[in-house]
């Protein structure tokens, strides 16, 4: 079941749900910039490993900088101010 949702992530999201920046689904891991599934309420805190309701696309470096936090997707107001 999670390959099954991790695929499905890679193949319809696209863009890192925390910087909002394109994911190059070529890339692959251990590169920094490859694809990963974050789960928004972190396994560690009983978050459900595969309800698709809790997993979003992330870039492996968004994701491993956010760790078992909670923190928020950035919005697009973020991302344009920012740029």
């Amino acid at each position: 079941p999670y390959r099954r949702l991790s695929q499905r992530l890679k193949r319809d999201g696209g863009v890192c749900h925390l910087c909002g920046l394109p994911i190059d689904p070529e890339l692959r891991a251990p590169h920094p910039m490859s694809f990963s599934v974050d789960h928004v309420i972190p396994l560690s805190m009983g978050g459900p490993l595969y309800d698709p309701d809790n997993a979003r696309p992330a870039h492996r470096i968004c994701n491993m900088k956010r760790g078992t936090g909670r923190g928020s997707a950035r919005s697009s107001a973020d991302r344009s101010a920012t740029w």
